[in-house]
């Protein structure tokens, strides 16, 4: 070979580890149990959110000592009517105020809202707590 000629180069494969004799079945099994729970994780996981309602706070405005208002957007699967717990808090982070919304099904899947709150004391920051579907009796 000369100077200009191209140099062999060795690859070496890195083996992959073998189970002990006799242990393949035990990592078979383990492998698939491992995979089974990781699929019911995840249906659970998909499961408490899809057809819920979602909600998120937008902006809030102290009016005085004794209201608060709030701006909160919710969006649910269609024809869902959905109540929504909203609180006000003080700088404790207690309750010191709290109403609820029901926003109804005409409304569509995407709502921006406004609720006032009144309250016992000043408060600094308010939020949607917690929104649910009313189920049609």
């Amino acid at each position: 070979m000369g100077p200009g000629a191209p140099r062999r180069t060795t690859v070496r494969l890195v083996a992959f580890p073998r189970p002990a004799p006799g242990k393949a079945r035990l990592w078979i099994l383990a492998t698939l149990g491992i995979a089974l729970m990781s699929a019911i994780a995840i249906w659970f996981g998909l499961a408490s959110v899809v057809g819920k309602p979602n909600w998120e706070p937008r902006s809030f405005d102290v009016l005085s000592d004794k209201e608060i208002i709030l701006k909160f957007a919710v969006s649910r699967p269609d024809g869902m009517t959905v109540r929504c717990e909203v609180q006000a808090l003080d700088e404790a982070h207690a309750v010191v105020g709290r109403t609820e919304v029901i926003l109804g099904p005409e409304l569509g899947k995407y709502v921006e809202e406004t609720a006032m709150i009144r309250t016992t004391s000043r408060a600094v920051v308010a939020k949607p707590y917690q929104c649910r579907e009313v189920k049609a009796s």
